[in-house]
């Protein structure tokens, strides 16, 4: 295994240039150390291009609450991106959406939010336009893994739609597509 520089190869790393530079060896160390983290995180870290679901579920704004709980039981899924007649991305619904507008609060599960539902007898229809989170947080194909995984540590989100630098869908990535790298990188 290769040892990491010492201060005295930073120093003759800088005669070896020929030229003057305004750099100490503490800052090439720095830059050195910071280099290599960028390069750790790119080799183990790949684009979501890379591991995302090209074959996306998904809802039209003008989309029934119903048919959106339709595609969720359907597909065993808690959330899709909901795109427009030219697949741009217009927001993201969620079961936690579907609980916080009808309830005012979150619950456990798809079925509280239909049991409260159908016990409040409302049967004006609602659409996915209505309930969605809008502007989706997306990512585009070339972010990184850990990128993706630092937005769902930070936003507390479970998928983001990939996008093209259109604002077409092409993908989506989950919390489940990092733990499946993450066992890749393990085995």
């Amino acid at each position: 295994m290769l040892q990491e520089p010492t201060e005295e190869d930073f120093i003759e790393a800088l005669r070896d240039m020929h030229q003057y530079m305004d750099v100490t060896p503490g800052d090439l160390k720095k830059i050195y150390s910071l280099a290599l983290e960028h390069a750790r995180k790119r080799m183990v870290s790949p684009k979501v291009g890379d591991i995302m679901t090209e074959t996306v579920i998904k809802s039209g704004g003008e989309s029934t609450l119903d048919e959106a709980v339709g595609l969720f039981r359907e597909h065993h899924i808690s959330g899709m991106p909901v795109v427009d007649r030219d697949n741009k991305v217009l927001g993201v619904i969620t079961e936690t959406d579907i609980i916080s507008v009808l309830t005012g609060k979150p619950r456990s599960s798809l079925f509280d939010i239909m049991n409260v539902f159908h016990s409040k007898k409302q049967r004006s229809v609602l659409y996915v336009k209505d309930l969605m989170t809008s502007p989706a947080i997306t990512v585009m194909p070339d972010s990184t893994v850990v990128e993706v995984a630092d937005i769902f540590r930070k936003r507390g989100i479970n998928r983001v739609p990939v996008v093209d630098e259109h604002n077409t869908l092409v993908g989506i990535v989950s919390r489940a597509d990092i733990v499946k790298v993450y066992e890749k990188v393990r085995s």
